[in-house]
């Protein structure tokens, strides 16, 4: 793959660096002597945020195949789970094999039900922080359905649970439109199957200090989002909403066709998302209850 290569005056490459950089930070780094080419772990990550080391790579970068991560195992219908090996993490697969590694439990089921982590119940014993492999090798082609089902029974077979759907009454985000509002502006029709893709990204308040920083991200409260941008229905616009907020988020705004979401990062100046979301918008987020389907993880 194309890449950036940094020769020393010696001759010798320094190493290799993928993206935009400033470079003038990265050039000052290699002069201090504070780079390095070993990337950190979780338990190292404080102390090389510290150091105002910079990382680079020893070899130039290579897109991973599929295959790269095809597991060893003897092609079967089993689901293979175990405790996760180092800090790899990705999700790979063909029609002939599916590998998650490094996911947490509540990850795993996040992926293998398509729900949000926030409407996922689980027991206290398995709610933790703890890291596996799922992987499953096919002894031929299979539909991606088939090979879902196959995943969630492993999972559920591994752990020893069972899962259901259940309306229940719960702290929710309701999303209303605003008395006499603006609608916000629709999103032209985009053919997805000629390049067209949708895009989402949701910014936080900066964190308070490095522990902060390093720490897993934890669901928050909608007070802290600075900035968004979502394309696509009011469903959608909810799902990318509740997707890092401390409860689920509920369409109540009846809004039709796709439309496009941006509220710009207020960049760290103290601003009032939800007071901007209704007056850029014309959308009203609402902290109430509702009954809203939730996945309940339980005990055999």
């Amino acid at each position: 793959m194309p890449g950036n290569v940094i020769i020393g005056a010696d001759r010798k490459i320094v190493g290799y660096f993928q993206g935009i950089q400033q470079i003038e930070d990265l050039l000052q780094a290699i002069q201090d002597g504070r780079i390095t080419t070993t990337r950190p772990s979780k338990a190292t990550l404080k102390a090389f945020i510290e150091s105002k080391r910079v990382l680079i790579d020893d070899k130039p970068f290579r897109m991973d195949r599929a295959e790269d991560h095809r597991p060893s195992f003897p092609p079967s219908l089993t689901v293979h789970v175990s405790p996760a090996q180092g800090d790899e993490r990705g999700n790979f697969g063909s029609d002939t094999f599916w590998s998650l590694q490094g996911y947490t439990l509540k990850e795993a089921i996040e992926l293998l039900y398509d729900v949000n982590p926030i409407r996922v119940q689980l027991p206290a014993s398995l709610d933790n922080d703890k890291h596996y492999d799922f992987a499953l090798v096919l002894p031929e082609q299979e539909s991606w359905d088939k090979m879902q089902h196959r995943m969630r029974q492993g999972l559920q077979d591994y752990f020893h649970v069972t899962v259901s759907r259940e309306d229940r009454l719960v702290d929710v985000y309701a999303l209303s439109l605003a008395s006499n509002a603006t609608l916000p502006p629709t999103r032209p029709p985009v053919d997805e199957g000629m390049g067209g893709s949708r895009s989402s990204s949701v910014t936080f308040e900066a964190p308070s200090s490095v522990d902060e920083a390093i720490a897993e991200p934890k669901p928050r409260p909608v007070s802290s989002i600075r900035g968004i941008s979502a394309d696509g229905t009011a469903d959608e616009f909810c799902h990318v909403l509740e997707t890092t907020l401390d409860r689920p988020v509920v369409n109540e705004t009846n809004l039709k066709g796709e439309f496009i979401f941006h509220i710009e990062d207020s960049g760290g100046v103290e601003s009032n998302f939800q007071q901007r979301l209704r007056e850029q918008l014309g959308l009203v987020i609402t902290p109430t209850q509702r009954e809203v389907e939730i996945l309940v993880i339980d005990p055999r």
